[in-house]
């Protein structure tokens, strides 16, 4: 296998220093990292989000790239846009063939890259993903970037839109076998060539140019001196006279095409990267601003402003990747980049990259923060990678996670503004109605407490709070705790609050408006394992509210189970309903094997159940309950296996004081693979819902019951993307005040054990389907509790 092409760009000198816990910039200004203001303004909007900023790019060399998992990782963090195929590599790349040409050539050589067009092509389209196709531009032809087009949209009909005349070909680490390399002039009448050619097989398509910021950089290559129309200085640099040499030639691009990597190997820092300028000085910004400015003076005020910008490569190291690029410090980059750019008019950001190839040669000095003593351009690690699993995933992934929770294509932007650069701070507000902070601490060490003002958008109590930073990276050092991106809840929020921020840590809150309607838990399950006597499944639940009955529907199912391919599932499930009458156990309501009955049949319809075949031996009862407490046995005659008990709010026309279901709470015994204990929970309504999600193990054993689980692990799962996602764990409570008075509220057993392993999750939710499933670490087994609480 050939090594990926090394990546590079030139680079000048630094910026920032970082001394103990005060932040020195370049004109001496000092900062302390404590006491931040923060103003968010929801009513300046600054733009609205284009979908091809949440990018990544995908490279032929990737030799797992046709594995199962990579369409999962990829939809589980949301990615909306790919590139194909892959940095300098294009500039050699036959699509037909899925081989190189030979260096200096147009000799193909012998040998096939792993990821075909068509491989990538197969990805994409299922991942609905906006595409950017790179066509060889170095030692292709235009006729070949046409059949391209060609083969994509008409014949197999992708129907990719965008299409880049080759990559960074103003470098001289491009191959480039005119006889003028790396020369704006030739790059120039070439483009006109290819843009032709492949616009006529497809009118619809957008074809960008290479650009680079500043109108004298890569001089060294030009033979032609141009004039800027507008300030009549003399410029020598690859764009001003690519840009005159196709304004002479009556071609306006669609797009321009810039790649952005701020330092140079061995010259990493920390503190220099997370500055937000670039080793030149440069921000995001001033490279936006200088673009614009070259494409309207070099093609004028009409056509200049019709060509849109996209940035199709980021990272933090043109080429010699080490350490920095898999450590946290990249995935603080990589939201902070993504921040910036949103602020200015760049329509595309596509990381580089998916996957790559580690290398521990390059820096990996003690001074760099990070234990993984290697480097790697992708976000996940490849997949002949020998020092992590295939896919493992690297900070920058979990970031790049994380960002769906922030913003999405026709969200808005809006103005924020932090008085310590150590703390970025950015908004959206969204298509839903919310506001969403991304807020990134840039300190090593110091949390930072921030005071925020929000004007023009008033804010409920409380919202749910996406973190990542250092407590999920060291997790994935010790190999045990919760490693992807944590979800939890913030309260007493409104349009000025406080809270602190971890060190190095990027965060993501999305307040709710205060007029958002109450949603409400309605439908609570338990799935366990069940049997006879002692090993009777038991889930209790409880009814709140203030007026009237809740119609419930309760059912005990074992025979779906097997027809849904649970074969250890139980084959005849007996459903019991208790209460309490003067403190006196009764059976309210029983069932054995349910019946047919048209009137059920249509209220299972309605409030989403899966429907029961006539004469199945599942049981089922239909009952008006009281705002009390109420208990389902699913009993089993003889042997074991999997049940699931189901509780349906069957309401009609709630209002708020209306009878819910506030809480469920099951005990089983925990065992191993699908032998755990799920505890499933709908939301349904327009806002988000506060729940309490405990998972009981230890604390069992000081009520005395034997063998209780020792060391429970609690995952809260969600689909999202059509994955099965794991948004929030834990497997030790820690204490808390907050915890401790969220239980008094909700009426839990006080845990007053701080060191206790019992677990438990205090989030916002979305509306939605969830399970909370309780396991043991380390394939730990023994009974436990899982309860589920409506805190508000």
């Amino acid at each position: 296998m050939v090594e990926p092409i090394i990546k590079r760009r030139c680079s000048f000198g630094g910026y920032l220093l970082t001394v103990g816990l005060v932040c020195v910039l370049a004109g001496g200004t000092r900062l302390d990292a404590a006491g931040t203001q923060v103003l968010v303004d929801a009513t300046a909007v600054v733009r609205t989000v284009d979908d091809r900023v949440f990018g990544l790019n995908t490279a032929v060399w990737d030799n797992a790239f046709n594995h199962a998992d990579t369409l999962t990782l990829l939809r589980a963090a949301d990615v909306r846009t790919l590139r194909f195929p892959g940095g300098s590599t294009s500039d050699t790349y036959d699509w037909q063939t899925n081989k190189s040409y030979q260096t200096g050539t147009r000799v193909l050589n012998s040998w096939a890259w792993s990821t075909s067009f068509d491989d990538f092509a197969q990805t994409a389209v299922n991942l609905k993903a906006k595409v950017f196709i790179t066509v060889n531009y170095g030692s292709g032809t235009a006729q070949q970037a046409a059949d391209w087009v060609t083969y994509s949209n008409v014949t197999k009909r992708y129907g990719f839109t965008y299409w880049e005349i080759g990559n960074e070909n103003y470098g001289n680490w491009e191959e480039d076998v005119h006889p003028v390399k790396w020369d704006p002039v030739t790059y120039a009448t070439e483009a006109k060539d290819y843009i032709t050619r492949m616009k006529a097989v497809d009118s619809s398509i957008k074809v960008g140019v290479v650009v680079i910021d500043g109108e004298n950089a890569y001089a060294d290559n030009s033979r032609t001196t141009v004039m800027n129309p507008r300030t009549s200085g003399s410029h020598r640099g690859w764009t001003p006279v690519m840009l005159s040499k196709l304004k002479e030639l009556g071609v306006t691009p669609d797009f321009a095409i810039f790649h952005r990597y701020p330092y140079g190997p061995f010259s990493e820092s920390d503190a220099n990267l997370l500055s937000g300028r670039s080793q030149s000085g440069t921000t995001w910004a001033d490279d936006a601003a200088g673009l614009r400015a070259q494409l309207n003076d070099y093609f004028g005020p009409v056509e200049g402003p019709r060509v849109e910008l996209v940035v199709t490569e980021n990272n933090s190291v043109y080429s010699n990747p080490g350490k920095q690029t898999t450590s946290l410090v990249n995935g603080l980059f990589l939201a902070d980049s993504l921040g910036q750019v949103l602020q200015t008019e760049f329509n595309g950001f596509v990381w580089w990259d998916l996957r790559n190839s580690q290398h521990k040669e390059n820096n990996n000095s003690p001074a760099l923060y990070g234990w993984r003593n290697y480097g790697d351009y992708g976000v996940i690690a490849p997949g002949d990678s020998s020092e992590t699993p295939a896919s493992a995933p690297y900070p920058a992934y979990h970031v790049m996670k994380l960002l769906q929770h922030f913003a999405r294509g026709g969200d808005q932007v809006v103005r924020t503004r932090s008085d310590n650069p150590l703390l970025s701070v950015y908004a959206a507000k969204r298509i839903n109605g919310t506001l969403s902070l991304l807020v990134i601490n840039k300190s090593k060490t110091e949390t930072a407490t921030t005071n925020l003002t929000i004007n023009g958008f008033a804010p409920a109590a409380r919202a749910p709070w996406f973190s990542y930073g250092i407590p999920q990276d060291e997790a994935v050092r010790a190999g045990t705790g919760p490693a992807d991106v944590a979800l939890s809840s913030i309260g007493n929020l409104g349009t000025s609050f406080s809270t602190s921020f971890a060190p190095y840590s990027v965060s993501v809150i999305q307040l709710q408006p205060t007029d958002t309607p109450q949603s409400r838990i309605v439908n609570l399950s338990v799935r366990a394992v069940a049997g006879a006597g002692s090993q009777t499944l038991i889930v209790g639940f409880v009814v709140g509210g203030s007026i009237g009955q809740l119609p419930i529907v309760v059912r005990a199912l074992g025979p779906k189970l097997i027809d849904l391919g649970v074969r250890s599932a139980v084959t005849n499930p007996q459903l019991e309903l208790h209460t309490q009458v003067s403190g006196v156990d009764l059976v309210a309501a029983s069932n054995d094997d349910w019946v047919n009955d048209a009137a059920a049949v249509a209220l299972f319809q309605r409030v989403g159940a899966v429907p029961l075949v006539n004469g199945s031996r599942d049981a089922a009862l239909v009952w008006g309950s009281e705002r009390k407490p109420y208990t389902a046995h699913v009993n089993v005659p003889s042997g074991t296996g999997i049940a699931l008990a189901e509780v349906y709010d069957a309401s009609e026309n709630v209002t708020a004081s209306s009878p819910r279901l506030v809480n469920i709470a099951g005990r089983a015994q925990v065992n191993t693979g699908d032998d755990v204990l799920i505890a499933g929970f709908v939301i349904s309504g327009h806002g988000p819902k506060t729940v309490l999600v405990r998972g009981v193990g230890p604390l069992l054993a000081t009520l005395g019951v034997a063998g209780a689980l020792t060391s429970p692990k609690l995952e809260l799962h969600q689909r999202i993307n059509e994955q099965d996602t794991v948004i929030a764990s834990n497997s030790g409570w820690g204490g808390g005040a907050e915890l401790s008075a969220v239980f008094a509220q909700v009426g839990a057993t006080p845990w007053t054990n701080p060191a206790s392993k019992d677990a438990a999750l205090l989030v916002t939710l979305q509306p939605g389907v969830y399970s909370a499933v309780v396991s043991g670490v380390g394939s730990a087994t023994g009974v436990a509790l899982v309860e589920v609480y409506d805190v508000d």
